[in-house]
């Protein structure tokens, strides 16, 4: 037995592989070509597209968009309000955030969705984390457990915490092409992004 959790309303592309004990609530929308390991959680208005792999207990948290030729890797978390460019490698362990304030039992602070956006070709390693409302350009590698605070807006390796500029990146790691444009639309805002941040 499976153990397999799914929505009526889950749609699905050509070639869709699913692993056991995963989540996936209503309004999940995945592409052809996608493979779902094991123990896997995908939380309604998450928008993936083709030939994207995740790997063993990662999750998204709420709405976020994952586009085409993605690897997700084990643990790593896609927060709502993330939206990932194609041709992303998301290391093991990774932690995206999708809001700068704690609100839970402050009723004073505004609550407030920031969108973070990963870039083309990008490539984040293992125990990286992502603050809210951070922009990375396409081509940026970011080394194992840094912290990436803010938009970085030029190619390179990055390391640290905060991540910096370390150096160029090597020409074999720069991809052909570029990422289709990806928004998020009215009715997932209305629906599942109450409080972004326009």
């Amino acid at each position: 037995m499976n153990n397999n959790h799914i929505a009526k309303n889950f749609v699905y592309g050509d070639n869709f592989k699913i692993g056991y004990n995963v989540i996936i609530e209503e309004d999940v929308v995945v592409g052809n070509n996608v493979t779902i390991g094991h123990n896997v959680v995908l939380k309604s208005g998450s928008v993936i597209g083709d030939n994207v792999i995740f790997a063993d207990y990662t999750c998204t948290t709420g709405a976020c968009i994952i586009g085409d030729n993605i690897n997700i890797r084990t643990q790593a978390v896609i927060s709502k309000g993330v939206i990932l460019e194609d041709s992303v490698y998301i290391g093991p362990g990774v932690m995206t955030n999708h809001t700068k304030h704690v609100t839970y039992m402050r009723d004073n602070i505004k609550k407030e969705i920031l969108i973070t956006r990963i870039g083309y070709g990008s490539i984040i390693g293992s125990r990286v984390e992502i603050l809210a409302g951070a922009s990375i350009c396409p081509h940026v590698m970011i080394g194992g457990t840094s912290l990436a605070t803010k938009e970085i807006t030029e190619t390179g390796i990055y390391f640290g915490m905060p991540a910096k500029l370390y150096g160029k990146l090597p020409n074999e790691y720069f991809l052909k092409g570029e990422s289709k444009q990806y928004y998020f639309n009215e009715k997932i805002i209305k629906k599942y992004l109450p409080y972004l941040k326009k």
